[in-house]
């Protein structure tokens, strides 16, 4: 059986973009941060392993005026959300043009990928500013939206989980 695949230009950019940062970005340490650094678990959960080095090196680099460089600002600024959105912004793009294109799987994999830079963004949901809640709804929005795409229905459900709510997806 052959298969045929077709590339759009911006899945193409974008595949090129992280085969340039592959070997030049430096991985930061976890040390370096007030969040648990979990690149293994990122990558299960969708996310790209270049890509997110070369974020947390970014992240790691910048003086925002906070004892680490995850932790907000002295201008109320959180480097390591705007960071994981920016990139969950870019594939959600790439994949509103993948589904106008009508290349429905390949749209569902860029809103996967969205979700999980969103994800990242809002990690972890304690005592969340605006800019992580945003990222948290992001991340569901995409979600829901990619496996939809792929012909699967998926609710939003909220249990009572230790004196408050927790979020479940059925």
């Amino acid at each position: 059986m052959k298969l045929n695949y077709i590339v759009t230009s911006g899945v193409l950019a974008l595949a090129l973009a992280a085969a340039n940062c592959s070997s030049q970005v430096e991985a930061a340490e976890g040390d370096e941060f007030f969040r648990d650094i979990r690149r293994n678990h990122w990558v299960w959960n969708g996310n790209d392993p270049l890509t997110t080095n070369q974020i947390l090196s970014k992240v790691s680099k910048t003086n925002n005026g906070s004892t680490l460089p995850d932790l907000k600002g002295a201008n109320g600024a959180t480097v390591w959300v705007t960071e994981f959105t920016k990139v969950g912004d870019e594939f959600r793009a790439l994949a509103v043009e993948q589904e106008k294109l009508g290349l429905l799987g390949a749209a569902a994999e860029l809103y996967f990928r969205a979700s999980a830079n969103y994800t990242l963004a809002k990690y972890p949901l304690i005592d969340p500013t605006d800019a992580e809640k945003a990222a948290f709804e992001a991340s569901l929005e995409t979600l829901h939206k990619g496996y939809e795409l792929l012909g699967y229905k998926v609710e939003r459900v909220e249990v009572p989980f230790l004196g408050g709510q927790a979020d479940g997806h059925v």
